[in-house]
């Protein structure tokens, strides 16, 4: 599940989701995926030694770890420390595991798409090698090894794999499900993650001339281009936008996120001398695991199973 410098919400919240409630309040669009899998397959022996992956090219049978590896390659940097790896292999395995049975339910011919706007991201062996070079083969056996050593483990909460959302960075603590997608899941809760804040990928910042944050937000709402443009703006403890007065509407961060093509729904703004000065926290919805914060940890000394409790409370680790 990568971020670019401008980025639309859908394509941030990849690699993601599927609350237990279809949403009925206005809230962050949501993926096809996050409506699909309302209510997941009970299972407490979840395990596929393959997935079908649905490409452009057609369905792909692939081996479990060979996906896992493909989703790694794809998602983060293979420099990681080993257990943020391990914790990123558990997080990405779990998910597909709760796409896979909720195929089955409905008899789909596939269980993910390699698409990362719909599903996690997934880099083929020879893509990863060309990206790699000439450390293609250290990194790929980095990789490898990672996979084998956590292979088989998956997060369960009330006897289903749990839903594992992760994102680039955070604001510096992650949001809650409840906050950005209107359903409260109690292990996807607001946690700290310190360590998002020394990223350099943190801050984005970005500037509006009134009349072209006016012409952005014009299928939005109607305003001015004055500094009055934009009122009121409430925010959740972890500091994500909720909502904003903006012309003669109420916004959520997220529409606002979406029409500036900003990184995260997590921001301040500021008015001057015609322009909109807007400073960007984070990544990414912000829910579940911090790619990066893992990654901090694990330089800490953390094992992935001390960073996957932290970022999913309540969960448990189980090995089929």
């Amino acid at each position: 599940m990568k971020n670019t410098f401008i980025i639309s919400l859908a394509a941030a919240v990849l690699l993601i989701i599927s609350p237990l409630l279809l949403l009925t309040e206005k809230v962050a669009p949501l993926p096809q995926k996050i409506a699909e899998t309302i209510s997941p397959v009970k299972s407490e022996k979840a395990k596929t030694d393959y997935f079908r992956i649905k490409t452009k090219d057609g369905i792909k049978k692939l081996g479990a770890k060979e996906y896992l590896i493909g989703v790694l390659a794809g998602e983060v940097s293979p420099l990681y420390e080993k257990e943020a790896l391990k914790a990123q292999t558990v997080a990405a395995y779990t998910f597909a595991l709760r796409r896979a049975l909720y195929a089955k339910s409905i008899n789909r011919e596939y269980d993910l798409t390699d698409d990362p706007a719909t599903d996690q991201c997934y880099t083929d062996k020879e893509t990863a090698a060309k990206k790699w070079g000439e450390n293609a083969e250290e990194y790929r056996k980095k990789l490898e090894t990672a996979v084998d050593e956590v292979y088989g483990m998956w997060l369960e909460y009330d006897n289903s794999p749990a839903l594992t959302v992760y994102h680039a960075v955070s604001s510096g603590t992650t949001n809650s499900s409840a906050d950005v997608w209107g359903n409260a899941l109690p292990y996807l809760t607001s946690v700290s993650s310190i360590g998002d804040k020394l990223s350099k990928n943190y801050l984005s910042e970005y500037d509006f001339s009134a009349e072209t944050f006016k012409e952005k937000l014009e299928d939005l709402c109607k305003t001015d281009t004055s500094k009055n443009a934009i009122g009121e703006i409430k925010k959740s403890d972890s500091g994500l936008v909720l909502t904003a007065a903006v012309g003669d509407k109420t916004l959520s961060g997220a529409e606002i996120q979406k029409a500036l093509g900003l990184v995260s729904a997590s921001f301040d703004v500021e008015y001057s001398a015609g322009n909109y000065h807007f400073t960007v926290y984070g990544r990414g919805h912000g829910v579940g695991m911090s790619q990066t914060g893992a990654e901090y940890m694990a330089k800490q000394g953390s094992s992935f199973e001390e960073i996957l409790s932290h970022y999913y409370k309540g969960t448990k680790l189980k090995k089929s």
